[in-house]
């Protein structure tokens, strides 16, 4: 139940910092008209979202932030947007449609980053 009751917390933070990531990209975009900027700053911004609340939220971690968690917490991200990548860019190669291609890798990379966070980053030793 409690990896339940986690996983609906990290699904609501992940909605949140999509949402957040939207904004950020959207006004920036306004602003500069420089889409890789606003697209890196919009998900940086997610990101931040991601972390805070997923550290302090959905895994109520006490550990303080420091480099080696944020490291982590970035390599388990990187892998993730890896992993969604390759999967659409493997699933298109075989014929697949594009947004199911798309969905397919979303799901690895949530599940990837879920577990990721929950065992590896923000772990309880």
């Amino acid at each position: 139940m409690k990896l339940f009751n986690e996983f609906k917390r990290y699904s609501i933070v992940g909605v949140f910092s999509t949402l957040i990531n939207y904004i950020f990209y959207y006004i920036f975009l306004k602003i500069t008209k420089l889409v890789v900027i606003s697209s890196f700053i919009g998900y940086f911004m997610g990101l931040l979202n991601s972390y805070f609340f997923g550290k302090e939220w959905v895994f109520k971690s006490k550990a303080n932030n420091n480099w080696r968690i944020i490291l982590k917490f970035s390599l388990v991200y990187l892998l993730g947007g890896f992993l969604n990548s390759l999967t659409i860019y493997i699933l298109n190669k075989y014929g697949f449609v594009y947004y199911i291609s798309w969905l397919m890798g979303t799901l690895i990379a949530i599940f990837n980053n879920f577990y990721g966070s929950k065992f590896f980053v923000f772990t309880k030793n």
